[in-house]
């Protein structure tokens, strides 16, 4: 699931990840991302990371759209996930806190990412 945002022309890719869930959202499902979500027994974090064939989608679908970066809700993931993210994505250059909620961690997209943006291709993606 993912909300956008305009920063620098560029849509910043939001993951919520267990946020919706915690919150009781009730947003449109964009894409497969129901599929990445695993929360906790309280329903309020993600407990797991994400496994090899579900990272490959995630990865593919960032890089192929045309986002700026992706903010990371760090208190809501285990901290061996957002490792995970970092080795994959590149490290955060901007840290905010949504008050009483959560705090944000901002990952731009990196020139190799942005390099293979593929919109069409992006679009079609299915997670199987």
């Amino acid at each position: 699931m993912n909300i956008k945002y305009i920063h620098n022309n560029k849509l910043i890719f939001v993951i919520f990840l267990i946020l919706i869930i915690a919150l009781g959202f009730s947003l449109i499902v964009i894409k497969d991302f129901t599929h990445l979500f695993f929360p906790d027994a309280k329903r309020e974090k993600q407990k797991r990371c994400f496994n090899n064939h579900e990272w490959s989608f995630f990865t593919d679908f960032f890089k192929l759209n045309d986002f700026a970066g992706i903010n990371l809700y760090i208190d809501l993931l285990p901290k061996k996930c957002l490792n995970e993210f970092y080795q994959r994505l590149g490290n955060p250059v901007m840290v905010t806190t949504i008050p009483k909620i959560v705090k944000v961690q901002f990952i731009p997209k990196s020139s190799e990412f942005r390099e293979q943006v593929n919109s069409k291709l992006g679009a079609s993606l299915k997670f199987n």
